[in-house]
């Protein structure tokens, strides 16, 4: 059961990796290599994740093991959550900015709004 609950988590976190918002964030920092290469990171966790099911009933380490990961799964979701947020935030700041541009050059040249 915490396999499903893992696989799916990993699956939700590969997913906003791929998003455009999470790509825009990588282009700004730099970091797209990064982002790939912790997007491959967590397909080769959920084909772990997979083995560790059928031993985790078997195995207490294994059950320990499952059990940190879910910990450091949450942790990456936070993070990439996190980023996600910053970036959609420095958007709407921006956009906001050139609408307040905008209104300056218009009120400046005698238009108006």
């Amino acid at each position: 059961m915490a396999e499903a609950i893992l696989f799916n988590g990993t699956a939700g976190i590969i997913f906003k990796l791929g998003s455009s918002l999470l790509r825009e964030l990588g282009s700004m920092w730099r970091v797209e290599d990064d982002l790939d290469k912790l997007k491959h990171t967590l397909y080769d966790i959920q084909t772990v994740l997979h083995a560790a099911e059928e031993q985790q009933s078997k195995n207490s380490q294994v059950n320990d093991w499952v059990l940190k990961l879910k910990d450091v799964l949450y942790e990456i979701d936070d993070l990439v959550d996190k980023s996600s947020y910053e970036t959609l935030r420095r958007q709407v700041l921006a956009k906001d900015r050139r609408k307040r541009t905008m209104r300056r050059i218009a009120a400046a040249c005698g238009g108006t709004n």
